[in-house]
């Protein structure tokens, strides 16, 4: 062997090792750095760039037992120049994913996680905690967000409040899966605000099963997640290839010198459910209700959920994007269910995180400051400090391709409607047709998708959501297409299909797209929205149910096969979205029957015909 070969086979190791240990550090925040620190706010409300106060931050860990005798491992920062009789206003957040990492000896760092360090810099202690069943916390995961969790939350705010650092003022946050912990802190009348930040309401119809659909892309991420963070190890999705090799696992406390209770913690993991494998075999809400646990319903009765939140006049600053899965649609729940006067709603060209626009003229990274825009939020709320924020409207919406953001009072805003009618040759046209019997037949792909790209691989964690051009998917699907707008149009709120059909099949998977056809021939996707055929019953909207919503319960007693030649009616609402469509373009409704990327087929067998009606007595439409 030559000698320079030889030598780089005795010293590859070491290299490799002095790389990875003087690399830059990212570890568990990589998760939200890319969120973080973006120089400009693309707002039409004010950014807001306040002087730090302090200079250095300290840390420090240790357990807080629970009401049932469970020990949460709890991080806190402080200000390193806080006053010895000082007390100051406390943000705390609760996670899944590790509140913070212990490094491999050789691989030692006193990096400071930089979410904490950027709020304790302006005036706020950090009270980081484990979940039960996850990190350096004892305890296991019977269900994803029990009744359990909520008591483990007010501990954490009781325990807050009797800090001589804390002023009893706690403001808290949650990101993605963490969003509803933190809403269960908001029941406590010392939590003055709250940050559900692209997190899920209804978990059943937004998260997990959209449409009673099951999101297998997301299903398995979150499967794959929770069986390494059991184990003790960093996921490979979240953490980069550098940092697995880093990382030991979770850290223990300050107290445990030679991590035996760690390693006790982690042994209780391990009777943790395989939680996101069993919600992919359940068909119904009523199972995933009964598996998630006393005290949480999937989505049925939003009112009571808030009822504890509103007593207490928390404030709630409901956070996603259009294309964050099906999350925007919680944001918009969740927006209209808090107290008035306290809340607020954003709704940017982001997918789930907020680090990528997809605005399709804008696309690229995030310049949205989040953090910023959160600090904002709770320099109000916790420190009564005039930050514009009690001056403006409540919500703001992103209109793509215009690239503006806007102002308004009510959601959705006002606007007047249009409908638009499948019609002969593929056609939209706003009005009916005054046929019999005309319907177009639609034989099912099985090969039609909607990539590897899109707003469900974001949710999933999988990158960024760009969409790219639908020319050659379309060929795939059933297309309805208006003539080119003589003016601009913009399309804000929720568009709604409205379906009439006949299918060869008993149940099916039903996936409409609104689309931007360019007088070049380029598409571009809008939004979209889909259905499961069995559970498409339609209930009484009720109190917790906003009235431009459809209601379904996606219960079992409420589902139904499709009936042999029988012309069923599907209603089918699209994601929120703002969009401006150009002078020249036309609006395209497209239809599958299948999204192989991130959908098992249904049914399963083989694919079934479609016959698609737009006559007079069935007279299928989209409605802006």
């Amino acid at each position: 062997m030559p000698r320079k070969n030889i030598i780089f086979a005795k010293y590859w190791k070491l290299a490799l090792l002095s790389a990875i240990a003087f690399s830059p550090s990212v570890f568990i925040f990589q998760y939200y750095k890319t969120k973080t620190y973006h120089n400009a706010h693309d707002g039409s409300f004010a950014p807001y760039y306040p002087a730090s106060t302090y200079t250095g931050i300290v840390t420090a860990s240790k357990y807080v037992t629970s009401s049932d005798g469970t020990k949460l491992a709890v991080d806190f920062y402080l200000p390193a120049d806080l006053g010895k009789d000082a007390k100051i206003p406390v943000i705390l957040w609760q996670t899944f994913f590790w509140r913070s990492c212990e490094f491999r000896k050789y691989m030692a760092t006193k990096d400071l996680p930089q979410i904490p360090e950027y709020f304790v810099k302006q005036g706020y202690a950090v009270v980081m905690a484990d979940v039960r069943g996850y990190g350096a916390s004892f305890g296991s995961r019977k269900d994803l967000l029990s009744y359990q969790t909520m008591k483990d939350s007010l501990c954490l705010v009781e325990w807050i409040n009797k800090q001589p650092w804390s002023n009893q003022n706690i403001v808290t946050y949650g990101i993605s899966v963490m969003g509803p912990i933190a809403e269960r802190s908001a029941v406590h009348p010392s939590v003055k605000a709250v940050v559900p930040a692209w997190a899920p309401l209804d978990l059943y119809q937004d998260y997990f099963q959209p449409g009673g659909l099951p999101v297998k892309s997301v299903i398995d991420h979150l499967s794959d997640i929770g069986k390494a963070l059991d184990a003790n190890k960093a996921p490979g999705i979240i953490y980069p290839f550098i940092d697995r090799l880093r990382i030991k696992g979770a850290r223990p406390v300050d107290a445990d010198f030679d991590g035996k209770m760690l390693a006790e913690a982690i042994n209780e993991h391990k009777i943790n459910e395989p939680s996101h494998d069993t919600l992919r075999s359940y068909q119904y809400a009523d199972n995933v209700e009964e598996f998630l646990g006393a005290g949480y319903s999937v989505h049925t009765d939003y009112k009571t959920y808030f009822r504890g939140i509103n007593e207490t006049i928390t404030a709630v600053y409901a956070y996603s994007g259009w294309f964050d899965g099906g999350l925007s649609a919680s944001a918009v729940k969740r927006y209209l269910l808090s107290a008035s006067g306290k809340r607020k709603l954003i709704l940017g060209p982001w997918g789930h995180g907020g680090a990528w626009s997809a605005s399709p003229t804008s696309m690229g990274p995030s310049r949205f400051n989040h953090y910023a825009e959160f600090l904002r939020f709770f320099d109000y709320y916790a420190k009564g400090i005039d930050t514009g924020i009690q001056n403006e409207a409540p919500i703001h919406y992103f209109t793509m391709v215009e690239d503006k953001w806007k102002a308004a009072d009510i959601w959705p805003p006002e606007a007047d409607h249009r409908s638009y009618y499948f019609a002969e040759d593929n056609s939209l046209k706003t009005s009916k047709s005054d046929v019999n019997n005309a319907f177009d037949i639609y034989k099912v792909r099985f090969d039609v998708g909607s990539g590897a790209s899109s707003r469900w691989d974001s949710l999933a964690g999988s990158g960024n959501v760009v969409y790219k051009d639908r020319t050659n998917i379309n060929k795939k699907m059933l297309c309805y297409t208006s003539r080119p707008l003589a003016y601009d149009t913009e399309v804000t709120g929720h568009p709604r299909a409205v379906l009439y059909l006949k299918s060869t099949a008993s149940d099916g998977a039903f996936y409409v797209y609104l689309e931007d056809l360019g007088p070049d021939g380029s598409v571009s996707l809008v939004t979209e929205g889909l259905l499961r055929g069995a559970p498409r019953k339609v209930k009484p909207s009720g109190p917790q149910q906003p009235l431009f919503l459809v209601n379904r319960s996606f219960k079992k007693e409420d589902m139904a096969k499709i009936g042999k030649n029988e012309i069923v009616e599907l209603v089918i609402d699209l994601y929120p979205t703002s969009y401006l469509f150009k002078q020249g373009h036309s609006f395209r409704i497209s239809i599958a029957g299948a999204d192989k990327d991130h959908f098992d087929n249904l049914p399963k067998a083989s694919p079934p015909a479609l016959s698609v009606y737009r006559d007079k007595s069935f007279a299928s439409k989209i409605i802006f």
